[in-house]
């Protein structure tokens, strides 16, 4: 019987696309989930923007309002311009606005296309007028609610006042007595709450057409569809009311607690509420009945919605998420989750290569939990270390305070009742410094790092910063110290608190002068740098205003600037705020920066961030010019950059000068990063950019774009170094690119039989691009759509036979069938459109067995193959290294010997190395080739490729398309330009790119430990970049088309690529040292993922020591990770031990003062010989003047005749460790050189700890 034909389609919308692409970093909510709303149902009349609830609109505790994609989960946009939590969200009926009300006072309309802000509602006690929007609005915004046809809006106000405004014209109609209200269904008339009961009004004439007594609802109450029906909720329960008779349903029970949410169901056969100790409650509305329970938030529910079509519920609770329910079973679908918490507070060092920013997940009633600091280094432009504080407690601003040290390694940080200084670059705390109690304990560490200051409660201690040590405590504080400040000198710090502001002396312990005449608390201390002013500010009350509606008044005295040699005031600064939360000097003293809070409203405060003219005291700038919701200011110390910070999880870098945003910092899931920048361009860690993605407007929907298929254009690694000048390298100009020329759209069809897939191509804007085809995510065809005829046309119709790669699909299992299109110019690539397909492909004809119909699957167990290349010897001498060969032999034979632990006798490792005789094992680019060639004849698609390569690295061509250049023995130079000699001694990724894709095996691993041979530099301290940025994208792009694990590490330059003091590369040396039991999964299994992971955190530790950076960069795709070997009692890994370091010495002839002798050539070339054995090396010459901890040799020597004395001592770090006399013949200088050794090696012997 003949088979049926099964044929799949998948066909992707055809679009024209036209507004610039928005790129979504889905930091979510960090204070809250306040109110939710469900986009409205389509119609024919105002038809389906944004309708049919495939959007969810959040607002939140943090002033920001989000809409979600309810079938993805994921934030598509955000709505920034409230200063405080939104209450309350609703959808215009057509779907096309959005309306917010805020505790800010205000209510704003949206227009959801373009996300800006129409037209904000404010109150307006004069005579209604369409632009009265203004004046004075004392009371917050507690509910907003829409008309069903739009044309009119209500907004709730906590004093128990409702207001009726006109949509199109923005005119105030009419105020009704109200706590809460809502419309009834027939738009005609509104139901309004107060303390004794509630009213039906007419809409128009403001007339009561019924009351209702004892009816109290503290949210807004919600009616049934048919307007039969009202359900409230208040702090005793929830009721339903009949309108008809006036009276109450008495048949739901169940809730008596707090009710904090309500909603009525599209049919009004079921409704819910939500309660402080009970979840979402889903009830049966005629049976009074509980159907479901929805309660997986881990703090209350705050809000519920139900989907237009009533099939799904969605609950939003103060645990910053939201959760999509279905209706009908109660089961929970998707969580619509953010990935950052606020950020409190943010500071740069002194030298401004670190950025600080304390974040904490604020939860329930105003908790703060999970608190955590991020440390941002500006010289390689990532987040590199997250300092875990884990403190929780009631919320009481500043959460922490902290100061950097000026060497840059340590921070100091005090939070509840404890401080703590940490290690930068290891994560790990130092010392803990307790004995006083305060919310955030005020601290300050002096210029010089030797010494910090904690105060509290009628305390202030001096602590050694060192030994953890305290020194004294200082006599005479008063009541309360909250702030800190040491001189620039560190001879004198300066206090405040509730009573007094103090000058102590350091040394002495004793208070030198005592600033009279402060209004209230000291909040914030700051000393200029020339010691002649201080700076203060202040907690201030705020004033009465009554019933008046004039604008706010100044409160007085909220910052002051004191002469510090009479302790008189020389001005001061006014606010209408309550608290100034921060003050500081530029470091001029030219600027004076404060951050001031409006604390008024306990649980979402206000905030601004000012700078201001030391001498005039007139204000330079606002951070209200620069942002909405600024809570917290920092200027770097060269008075360059403004960090702001808000109640968002985002930390803003502005250009001072300018009043211009630089850049975005966001910290996501405590563990990943990413950078953005109003042009476009990110950086971000590889577990942020699996977060990431860009939204375009198509058609009024939103239509998203996976991160990968734009990076290209806006990808820039080492962002954050090129904005603040910590590197050479230009940010990428992103003009021209405000519309997306689209790639072609296209229908699949496979016919499962025949085994041939068609692809139907329509061209877009983009035109046609190339076509690829991916099995399991490995491309088999990089383009089956060439350009072909004289006019280079490509075809709209397409068809490929699958057979022919049968070896790349996985046998007796599901297979995914990937289709990828990119537009005429090749930059805008389309999702990867998959199919699941499990085929069955014929046997070749001669076969065993091939008597009719069977099938080439067969199970069988994976096998490793492994190519493993070190190139030390390069043609000439310029290029010449010591440790790759030699590292390419240690890892070959770890992976061996690992592998067959797991693989048995299916390992096949490939070995190319200069460091051997063997000219077939030398690693030119016709062997590599050759290795390549033979497994792809013999591996399969279940088998893991290995790919090592050690040695030189260069990156050549133009701008994005530039390719990274391994470079094999035969090469002399870095120099590229000739096109023969990168077509035959170098490997491009383009090449490896080609080679790994023809070998089926489905795992694969690069593994990069490159030398970026640019310039050689004197002073390793310029080595401050790893692999630049178009290296970077050239590797990502690799990753991509191959679906490869990648690990690449470079270092800055040929010197410190060999400055180890292990003898082996140090990527090398790290990954070797995590197989030997540093990081092995439970039952020793070798983790790609976790080996990765180990060496990016290493490498850095361990290079600390030559003064540069070298940070791996780690690609992964989004599968998960793969075993390459078990490390038992068996295996047996080459891992070299710190070897002593020698860098270079001097000598000089006594007469001549100079090495006429060249015995200091000599000496080094000695050095160089040992050096040369790698991991079996006694010692390491490192050619750079300095290094950590390493030896030289200085020395002075006489020549008389043949005859040579010489003198010299033996240092280590400047530190003489003894004498050295020897004496020869200048005919036998290598004998002298030896005897030099010797004794210094005698030296070196009695020197090291026993």
């Amino acid at each position: 019987m003949k088979k049926p034909l099964f044929y799949l389609f998948l066909t992707l919308p055809l679009a024209l696309w036209g507004q610039t692409p928005t790129l979504v970093v889905p930091v979510g909510h960090s204070w809250g989930i306040k109110a939710l709303a469900f986009s409205p149902p389509c119609s024919e009349d105002a038809g389906c923007l944004f309708g049919d609830g495939k959007y969810a609109l959040a607002g939140g505790g943090d002033g920001i309002a989000t809409l979600w994609e309810v079938q993805s989960g994921r934030q598509i946009q955000s709505f920034e311009g409230h200063a405080n939590a939104i209450s309350s969200v609703a959808f215009s009926p057509d779907g096309k606005y959005i309306l917010t009300g805020s505790w800010d006072k205000t209510a704003r309309l949206w227009d959801i296309q373009s996300g800006k802000t129409i037209r904000t509602f404010e109150r307006d006690d004069g005579p209604a007028t369409p632009s009265s929007f203004s004046v004075d609005y004392s009371q917050q915004i507690t509910a907003v609610a829409f008309s069903p046809n739009g044309k009119y809006l209500l907004t709730g106000v906590a004093d128990g006042t409702t207001i009726l405004w006109n949509v199109p014209s923005g005119a105030q109609i009419r105020t009704f007595k109200s706590q809460t209200v809502t419309f009834s269904s027939n738009e005609q008339q509104v139901f309004t709450f107060g303390t004794k009961g509630a009213d039906i009004l007419d809409i128009q004439s403001g007339d009561i057409l019924r009351s209702f007594e004892g009816i109290n609802s503290k949210i807004i109450p919600v009616f049934s569809p048919n307007g039969e029906k009202v359900l409230v909720g208040g702090e005793k329960g929830a009721t339903l009311w009949d309108i008809s008779s006036g009276r109450p349903i008495p048949y739901l029970e169940g809730i008596h607690s707090y009710i904090t949410a309500l909603a009525f169901s599209p049919d009004g056969k079921h409704f819910l509420t939500a309660s402080k100790d009970g979840g979402a409650i889903f009830w049966d509305a005629g049976s009074g009945e509980k159907v479901h329970v929805f309660n997986d938030h881990s703090f209350e529910v705050t809000a519920v919605a139900f989907s237009p079509d009533g099939q799904f519920v969605l609950t939003g609770s103060d645990d910053n998420t939201a959760i999509l329910w279905d209706a009908r079973s109660g089961r929970k679908i998707r969580t619509l989750q953010g990935h950052a918490d606020a950020v409190f507070h943010m500071g740069f060092s002194p030298d401004r290569k670190y950025i600080l920013a304390y974040s904490s997940n604020v939860k329930g009633d105003f908790k703060l939990g999970g608190s955590s600091a991020s440390i941002w280094d500006t010289r390689s432009g990532k987040c590199i270390s997250t300092l875990l504080l884990d403190e929780v407690h009631k919320y009481e601003y500043p959460p922490i305070q902290a100061a950097f040290s000026a060497d840059r390694e340590k921070v100091l940080i005090g939070s509840l009742n404890t401080a703590a200084l940490w290690d930068i670059s290891s994560g790990k705390k130092i010392h803990s410094f307790g004995g006083v109690q305060s919310a955030a304990i005020p601290v300050a560490l002096s210029g010089d790092g030797k010494h910090l200051l904690t105060g509290g409660k009628q305390a202030l201690i001096l602590w050694d910063a060192q030994s953890g040590e305290k020194i004294r405590d200082f006599k005479g504080v008063p009541s309360e110290v909250s702030a800190l400040a040491f001189s620039a000198d560190g001879r004198y710090a300066l206090s405040g608190g509730t009573e007094a502001i103090l000058l102590w002396d350091i040394s002495s312990g004793l208070a030198l002068q005592h600033f009279e005449g402060a209004p209230s608390k000291v909040t914030s201390v700051a000393l200029s740098s020339d010691g002649h002013y201080a700076l203060t500010g202040h907690k201030v009350s705020p004033v009465k205003k009554g019933n008046s509606s004039s604008s706010k008044q100044p409160l007085g005295k909220a910052a002051i600037l004191w002469d510090v040699q009479s302790g008189k005031e020389v001005r001061y600064f006014n606010t209408d705020a309550t608290r100034f939360t921060q003050v500081d000097f530029s470091p001029d003293g030219k600027y004076i920066l404060t951050g001031w809070a409006d604390d008024t409203n306990k649980e979402s405060p206000e905030f601004t961030a000012t700078v201001w003219d030391t001498q005039s005291g007139k204000q330079i700038r606002s951070s209200d010019d620069f942002t909405s919701q600024a809570f917290r200011g920092c200027l770097s110390p060269d008075g360059q950059f403004l960090l702001t910070g808000t109640w968002t999880s985002t930390v803003k870098l502005w250009d001072f000068q300018k009043g211009t945003e630089i850049a975005s910092l966001n910290n996501l899931d405590s563990t990943d990063w990413a950078i953005t920048t109003p042009s476009g361009l990110f950086d971000a860690s590889p577990g942020a950019m699996r977060l990431m993605y860009y939204v375009e407007s198509y058609k009024g929907e939103r239509e998203i774009i996976e991160l990968e298929q734009l990076k290209e254009r806006y990808y820039e690694p080492g962002l954050l170094q090129k904005i603040v000048g910590y590197s050479d390298e230009p940010t990428r100009s992103v003009e021209g690119f405000d519309t997306l020329a689209l790639y072609p759209a296209l229908t699949l069809q496979l016919d499962t039989q025949t085994h041939q897939l068609a692809i139907e191509l329509t061209p877009r804007n983009g035109g046609l691009g190339k076509v690829s085809v991916f099995v399991n995510g490995k491309e088999i065809i990089e383009d089956l759509n060439p350009p072909q005829g004289a006019e280079r046309k490509r075809k709209s119709s397409l068809s490929v036979n699958l057979t022919p790669f049968s070896r790349y699909f996985l046998q007796d299992s599901l297979n995914t069938l990937s289709v990828r299109v990119y537009n005429e110019a090749g930059w805008l690539k389309s999702p990867a459109y998959t199919l699941a397909y499990r085929p069955r492909f014929p046997r070749a004809k001669g076969e065993p067995g091939d008597s009719g119909p069977a099938f080439s699957f067969q199970a069988s167990d994976p096998a490793l193959y492994a190519i493993c290349i070190g190139t030390a010897n390069y043609a000439g001498t310029q290029l010449d290294l010591k440790f790759p060969g030699k590292d390419a032999l240690a890892m070959a034979q770890a992976i061996e010997q690992a592998g067959r632990q797991l693989f048995e006798d299916r390992v096949h490792v490939r070995l190319f190395t200069t460091d051997t005789a063997d000219v077939r094992m030398h690693p030119t680019k016709t062997n590599i080739k050759a290795a390549f060639e033979g497994f792809k004849d013999q591996a399969r698609a279940e088998d893991i490729l290995l790919v090592y390569l050690s040695g030189h690295g260069v990156n050549y061509g133009d701008a994005d398309r530039a390719q990274f250049y391994y470079l094999t023995q035969e090469i002399a130079s870095e120099n590229l330009s000739d096109e023969g000699i990168r077509d035959t001694r170098t490997l491009s990724t383009a090449e490896l790119t080609q080679w790994i894709n023809d070998i089926p095996a489905q795992k694969q691993v690069m593994i990069l430990d490159a030398c970026n041979s640019g310039k050689v530099v004197e002073v390793l301290d310029t080595g401050t970049k790893n692999l630049n940025s178009s290296q970077i994208r050239a590797l990502d792009r690799m990753k991509d088309r191959t679906g490869m694990f990648v690990l690449a590490g470079s270092a800055a330059d040929k010197v410190s690529y060999e400055a180890s003091q292990y003898g082996q590369g140090l990527l090398t040396y790290s990954i070797l040292e995590a197989m030997s039991g540093q990081r092995l999964r439970e039952g020793k299994y070798v983790d790609i993922a976790q080996l990765f992971e180990y060496a990016r955190d290493r490498v850095p530790e361990i290079a600390k020591s030559i003064g540069g950076l070298q940070t791996p960069t780690m690609l992964m795709p989004r599968s998960g990770s793969i075993d390459i070997g078990i490390v038992n009692e068996q295996v047996q890994i080459s891992l070299s031990q710190v070897k002593p370091v020698f860098v270079r010495n001097v000598f000089l002839d006594e007469d001549r003062f100079d090495d006429v002798l060249k015995i200091g050539s000599r000496l080094e070339g000695k050095l160089r010989e040992i050096t040369a054995k790698g991991s079996r090396a006694s010692l390491i010459y490192v050619d750079v003047p300095e290094y950590q901890q390493a030896y030289s040799i200085k020395g002075l020597y006489q020549v008389e005749g043949e005859t040579v004395q010489l003198k010299a001592r033996l240092f280590r770090e400047g530190q003489a460790l003894g004498d050295i006399q020897v004496q020869g013949t200048s005919s036998q200088l290598d004998a002298l050189v030896e005897k030099i050794l010797k004794q210094a090696f005698s030296l070196m012997s009695k020197s090291e700890p026993e």
